[in-house]
């Protein structure tokens, strides 16, 4: 098969599309797997999708390049190369495609099947499929045809392989966000979020810091944690909500603040140092051993407008207000503008909330059931 020879035919496509002759001694002859192997990838694609020419590539071809071609392009999705993805799902699915019209054309060899336009069809399929991908990709199909008699089979085939997508998994680019840890919020929240309150899904017992805080708690809460932000309430006894502080603030207190003996700052002051200069804890930390009991009052850095949720509001509304606002953490607060929980991009990504949703709905139905079941015991 792999030096098996064929005699060169003309197909509509045939003048655009380069044929390679590998191995073979005549030049009116060409290697079918080497036309699909050692060929540039745009004229694989002009291979697959010729059309009137439906003897071009053998069954066993056409199998052995499709799954080869399909475990290396999941191989290399998600590595850190520079490949993309939208061509060899387009090779694959055309390959695929055009063994099925191979298949078709022996099996129904009275009826005019040409197997270019399978390649065509499979190839819209497995990239809508895979990408979710339905107007644009039709669009882009069509004008790779340039003939409008296969808008009709490119729909159908597009909006069927979405539907059966969207029934088995996510698409392939957000699950590759999922497995890169970058929590990408859609537009609309999910429907379980309907049922579920900030409280169920929020980060509990926040790291807190006081209004007036010592060097040692603000060193202990940055050494312990990589948090960004963390509320600031007015005192251990009134733990009253006075708004959030930035880590970064919180460097730049200790540093020319308690260390450089800076007491006030402007607003452009404060800019000018975050954006000139970054300030590492490490090198600190042993200039700040005789400074641990010293007390800093932290009112001048804390952002007192930042947005607040109370624990029982509806966690659809509280994701609709983060991504509306482009918020990186959200408090949550009590009835006594306490600070009982955070709420940032890892707690709203759908697993989850779905996780969360799983859990809730188990212990309603167990305090259901064992509502139930006293009832019934005291009727008894």
């Amino acid at each position: 098969m792999l030096a098996e020879c064929r005699p060169k035919q003309k197909g509509v496509e045939h003048a655009k599309a380069e044929i390679v002759a590998y191995l073979c001694p005549s030049k009116t002859t060409y290697n079918e797997m080497a036309t699909l192997f050692l060929n540039r990838m745009e004229d694989v694609i002009r291979n697959l999708f010729a059309r009137d020419v439906s003897d071009r590539f053998s069954i066993g071809t056409l199998i052995l390049f499709f799954c080869t071609y399909y475990i290396s392009a999941c191989y290399t999705a998600g590595t850190y190369i520079t490949a993309g993805l939208l061509i060899p799902m387009m090779i694959f699915g055309a390959s695929f495609g055009r063994f099925v019209g191979v298949i078709v054309k022996l099996s129904l060899p009275t009826l005019a099947i040409d197997p270019g336009t399978y390649a065509v069809v499979g190839a819209a399929a497995a990239t809508g499929g895979i990408t979710r991908m339905t107007i644009s990709l039709t669009v882009i199909m069509l004008e790779i045809t340039n003939d409008l008699n296969y808008l009709f089979p490119l729909m159908v085939a597009v909006i069927c392989a979405k539907w059966i997508g969207d029934l088995i998994s996510h698409p392939l680019y957000d699950s590759l966000l999922e497995l890169k840890k970058v929590h990408l919020l859609e537009p609309d929240p999910p429907f379980e979020m309907k049922a579920l309150r900030c409280r169920d899904a929020m980060s509990h017992n926040p790291i807190c810091l006081t209004a007036n805080a010592t060097v040692a708690d603000i060193v202990h809460v940055l050494t312990s944690n990589n948090h960004n932000a963390f509320p600031v309430v007015k005192s251990e006894e009134n733990r009253s909500f006075v708004g959030l502080i930035m880590r970064s603030y919180l460097l730049l207190v200790l540093k020319f603040s308690v260390l450089g003996g800076q007491q006030m700052f402007t607003s452009l002051e404060i800019d000018n140092i975050l954006n000139d200069k970054r300030i590492e804890l490490d090198d600190l930390l042993d200039r700040l051993e005789n400074h641990n009991e010293e007390v800093v009052n932290l009112s001048q850095f804390v952002h007192r407008s930042s947005v607040v949720v109370y624990h029982d509001s509806s966690l659809s509304t509280a994701y609709t207000m983060f991504r509306s606002l482009g918020l990186r953490q959200l408090t949550i607060i009590n009835h006594r503008n306490e600070p009982v929980g955070m709420i940032t991009r890892i707690d709203l990504s759908h697993s989850h909330i779905e996780k969360v949703y799983i859990e809730t709905k188990y212990a309603l139905d167990q305090a259901a059931e064992q509502q139930v079941n006293s009832s019934v015991q005291n009727n008894q």
